[in-house]
């Protein structure tokens, strides 16, 4: 900032109504912000720097929810994708029931078939 290279008189009263760093120069009077104007800009800054706190903070907290849903999804899929092998599995062990089953009859008939021969 540029000073005068004259005289200059600062007031620094705190009054509401007149400016808080103004400089008088040869009477004329040359405003900068009110301790109003001052009192409200610092509460301006304050509030935006507490909202991006918060924003941060949410931000965080959004970002844990995702993963956690993320990991959900995940955990779904791969019960879904057990689930389906285990049916397989359980067709699987049918067939081979089945399977015995039939082996079985015919061993049955078999032999049902050899005692008679043999009577």
């Amino acid at each position: 900032m540029n000073w005068p290279s004259k005289s200059v008189e600062v007031i620094t009263e705190g009054n509401e109504n007149e400016p808080s760093t103004s400089c008088i120069i040869k009477d004329k009077l040359v405003p900068s912000y009110t301790y109003s104007s001052w009192k409200r800009l610092r509460d301006v800054c304050r509030a935006l720097q507490e909202t991006q706190e918060i924003a941060l903070l949410q931000r965080e907290k959004l970002d844990v929810l995702l993963a956690n849903e993320k990991e959900c999804r995940e955990l779904a899929e791969r019960v879904q994708c057990e689930q389906v092998e285990l049916q397989a599995l359980r067709d699987y062990v049918e067939r081979q029931k089945c399977r015995i089953m039939t082996c079985r009859m015919k061993l049955v008939h078999f032999n049902d078939e050899k005692f008679q021969k043999g009577i």
